[in-house]
């Protein structure tokens, strides 16, 4: 009999003894489990730049988290473009998204306020707001189910056109231009009197070819990465609007990681965020110079010639908040892309 109590009593020592550590240490600790597959897709082809910066950055995710969390690469659009991309995402067949402007405008579309014709209009000042205002773009992903690992640099959107130069505002009017990005790309091209037609991103550069429309407000890495370079004759500079991209995680698998490998997670991506947008700054100067090389004609405008374009665009600052972003989150751009 007393064999027996003692039996129990060692029973319930070790069961207690078990149930202690699980609480303290986690499921992780005391069972062996496969690692945590985290599912990354984006439209980058395999090859470039982009995609050598995301292998180093799964190298160390891997190692950071002794291996728990690893990544799996869905590059050259595998997964569909952006908004394919996107919807994976909400429905849990991907995990990860490293988007353009197009991605990144659909996951929050209030983050159009960097869009707005110059008023992001200097790395610097991209580099100002990005880390200043991050809590209030993080505060706005989250409300959208996603958590941004990084916010990136596509480039500065320049003014390229087919069949004649933009030397002053009276040259853009009449132009026709692909629908892209959202609201504020139209409104922008509307205030040029440019005609915006709606094309999916694809779409667009057949539409080029066959002369259905012959300009395009966008960054030179598309230019470049569509081929667009040959078609088109001339780069219209200033550059007048900001492109984002991103890299968002869906909020629930980011929640379900342990601290810690979130806190990697958000350490590695901070760090690779900054790599991504060195590499994106020098691929756009990069792009310049070889359009130039191929035969497009760079066109300055003065400051006299650009003051109109300012005069034109700058009303849409203030009637698109609130339509399709905040007057409080456009007051916060302004300030922070206005402080020295």
């Amino acid at each position: 009999m007393q064999h027996a109590r003692a039996a129990l009593f060692r029973s319930l020592i070790l069961a207690l003894l078990f149930f202690a550590l699980l609480e303290l240490y986690g499921t992780r600790m005391l069972f062996a489990e496969e690692p945590f597959v985290l599912k990354v897709a984006t439209l980058a082809p395999e090859g470039t730049s982009w995609i050598r910066l995301f292998d180093s950055m799964r190298a160390e995710i891997e190692q950071a988290t002794n291996g728990r969390v690893s990544v799996r690469m869905y590059a050259g659009g595998v997964m569909g473009n952006d908004a394919d991309v996107l919807r994976k995402i909400h429905l849990g067949q991907v995990h990860i998204g490293g988007f353009s402007a197009e991605g990144t405008n659909l996951a929050y579309p209030q983050i159009q306020v960097l869009e707005l014709p110059f008023l992001v209009d200097s790395y610097q000042k991209a580099d100002k707001v990005r880390e200043r205002l991050r809590k209030e773009i993080e505060t706005g992903f989250a409300h959208r189910g996603l958590v941004p690992l990084a916010i990136l640099d596509q480039g500065y959107n320049a003014f390229y056109t087919k069949d004649r130069p933009v030397r002053r505002i009276e040259d853009a009017a009449g132009l026709k231009g692909p629908l892209l990005l959202g609201a504020v790309e139209e409104a922008t091209l509307r205030a040029l009197k440019i005609t915006p037609i709606r094309f999916g991103v694809m779409e667009s550069i057949s539409a080029l070819k066959s002369g259905m429309f012959n300009s395009q407000l966008v960054p030179a890495q598309w230019v470049l990465g569509t081929q667009e370079f040959t078609i088109l004759k001339y780069i219209n500079l200033p550059t007048m609007t900001y492109c984002p991209g991103s890299i968002l995680i869906a909020k629930n698998v980011f929640g379900s990681l342990r601290a810690e490998d979130q806190g990697a997670l958000r350490k590695i991506s901070r760090k690779y965020e900054t790599l991504f947008n060195k590499e994106a700054r020098k691929a756009e100067q990069e792009c310049y110079k070889a359009f130039q090389e191929y035969g497009m004609a760079m066109v300055q405008l003065d400051k006299p010639a650009e003051a109109p374009l300012r005069q034109a665009t700058r009303p849409l600052w203030g009637n698109l908040a609130g339509k399709v972003y905040s007057e409080k989150l456009l007051k916060a751009v302004i300030r922070v892309a206005s402080d020295p």
